[in-house]
């Protein structure tokens, strides 16, 4: 099985794990090591960046990941008001320091920040298509 183990990305979305993997001479480097390896967790912390990027208009740590494993990183972050609860969390989520802290993918799918846009978008589609609106969802 392939085990990613190479510090590659864009250091803005980059999650704290992938941050710390030493650069590689060959593809084998670090293979045999399996505490250099990460996992789907990496793309749930860009994911959780990516949203607060287009919520807020800047990535949340700029430069990339904190490097410290001591604190929240996120404490740091600043939400403006307009934002809902759901959408803080969502990303608050996605962007806990330690991988298994994270939610999974299908996890994020059913998130309600997610669910209620997915609600929403559903709604125009079915009035179009002439079947009855989603129940107590304004048009």
């Amino acid at each position: 099985p392939h085990t990613p183990t190479t510090c590659t990305g864009t250091l803005d979305y980059m999650a704290p794990e992938v941050n710390v993997c030493p650069l590689k001479r060959t593809p084998a480097d670090n293979k045999e090591n399996p505490q250099m390896a990460y996992g789907a967790a990496v793309d749930v912390w860009s994911v959780g960046a990516l949203a607060y990027e287009l919520l807020v208009g800047f990535t949340p740590f700029p430069g990339g990941p904190p490097a410290t494993r001591k604190g929240d990183p996120t404490k740091s972050l600043v939400f403006p008001s307009s934002f809902s609860n759901d959408a803080r969390n969502f990303v608050l989520s996605c962007l806990e320091q330690a991988p298994g802290d994270r939610p999974t993918v299908q996890q994020l799918l059913r998130h309600p920040w997610v669910a209620s846009g997915l609600q929403r978008q559903a709604a125009p589609v079915a009035a179009a298509a002439g079947a009855p609106a989603v129940a107590g969802q304004a048009p």
